[in-house]
């Protein structure tokens, strides 16, 4: 199935990012996974949505492969829960297996390089000492 560009969906009509003016479908880009360094396409059907749909510039590509990013997403939903249950009444000092698994969380995104949380991992080192 073909999918055609509407440059006047982009953030920045203008900018041609991987599609040359005379351009006038998308095609499947061949991408790297930072975590798992498998190859995988960024398909047609999903370039048109994330540069037509949710506004990404036309020259971003992914940088994980779907299984990958569906890890991450894991990750980050329960790094973001332990930061919430921090901001909003602390972990407890006594609670050590829960920064315990806090920490290995942060420390496991790292091989997805998508956010740094050293700062975050050196306070629950500190605690734990």
């Amino acid at each position: 199935m073909t999918y055609p560009i509407d440059r006047s969906k982009w953030n920045k009509s203008t900018y041609e990012g991987h599609y040359d003016s005379l351009a006038v479908e998308y095609e499947g880009l061949r991408c790297k996974c930072k975590k798992c360094l498998s190859s995988f396409v960024f398909e047609p059907s999903e370039q048109k949505r994330q540069f037509e749909g949710l506004g990404r510039y036309p020259y971003w590509l992914p940088t994980l492969c779907d299984e990958c990013q569906d890890k991450w997403e894991g990750i980050a939903l329960k790094i973001k829960s332990f930061e919430i249950a921090w901001d909003s009444k602390g972990i407890e000092t006594s609670e050590i297996g829960r920064l315990r698994e806090w920490l290995r969380l942060i420390e496991e995104s790292k091989d997805f390089q998508k956010k740094d949380y050293s700062s975050r991992a050196a306070m629950i080192k500190k605690i734990l000492d």
